[in-house]
């Protein structure tokens, strides 16, 4: 298995839930060096954590809410620019969450949502220059990319504002390449996700089977969830790759996906 997943083993159980970059500013980074940096375009969360940082944070947000006890202005603002108008309910469950929360905290917010679908990267790059241009408006600055690197430039406009706090929503791998570093990347592991499911799969299936998989945008993301998965079941399981398909998370993708898969004999992953 490749460094990255034997690093991802040892830190998916601070990855799964949630992970935030606290770290205080770009020329800091990384607070330390773990295997494989040299190999990877961004950080891991163990890079980019303070010690205890993660599992205070965590503590927090896991137990009851205690009601903010001082005083507002009036609503904090929050924009939300993410992929909410696409087939998933992640985007709308965890927006739910937030919302819900905030109202538990007693705090006063109003929000502004910017929808896209997954694959509409200029659509997304068309909201993060609008709310950088209106940045008197806004508080915070919820970014849920449509992909890391695609967004990149963005990301980094967005947190160069000192207009409002820039978070990225749906991923814990801050990119080296950002001048300018949010306020925090929150995110559970998908790659986590991917090596228990590939063990899942092996008891399940066992070894030496032949599949095809139907993956999502090709970037981090799906390498985590899909390529971790496939490196997983090839190595501990002697699995054959015989076609892999990107339906780039939408409906008719996934869809032309399966339907190109259906071969007898021939596992699909979807």
């Amino acid at each position: 298995m490749k460094t990255f997943n034997k690093l991802l083993l040892a830190t998916s159980a601070i990855c799964t839930f949630s992970t935030a970059a606290l770290a205080d500013g770009h020329a800091k980074l990384p607070l330390v060096e773990l295997p494989g940096i040299e190999d990877r375009e961004y950080w891991v969360p163990g890079e980019v954590n303070a010690p205890g940082k993660l599992e205070a944070m965590q503590a927090v947000v896991g137990a009851e809410a205690v009601p903010f006890s001082g005083t507002q202005d009036g609503p904090i603002q929050i924009a939300m620019v993410y992929p909410s108008a696409d087939t998933s309910d992640f985007w709308a469950r965890n927006y739910l969450a937030m919302t819900k929360r905030l109202d538990e905290l007693g705090i006063a917010y109003e929000t502004t949502e910017f929808a896209s679908r997954q694959i509409e990267h200029s659509l997304q790059s068309t909201y993060a220059n609008q709310v950088v241009q209106d940045s008197d408006l806004y508080d915070y600055v919820i970014f849920g990319p449509s992909e890391l690197q695609i967004q990149a430039d963005n990301i980094d406009k967005m947190a160069a504002s000192d207009g409002f706090s820039t978070y990225v929503w749906a991923f814990h791998t801050p990119l080296k390449t950002l001048e300018h570093q949010p306020a925090a990347w929150f995110d559970f592991s998908s790659a986590a996700g991917a090596l228990t499911m590939c063990d899942y799969m092996l008891s399940r299936l066992g070894n030496d089977v032949t599949m095809a998989m139907n993956r999502g945008i090709p970037g981090i993301t799906d390498n985590q969830r899909s390529g971790d998965f496939k490196a997983c079941v090839e190595e501990k399981g002697n699995w054959t790759t015989v076609y892999e398909h990107y339906g780039e998370y939408q409906r008719e993708g996934g869809f032309e996906g399966t339907s190109l898969e259906v071969v007898p004999g021939i596992r699909t992953a979807s």
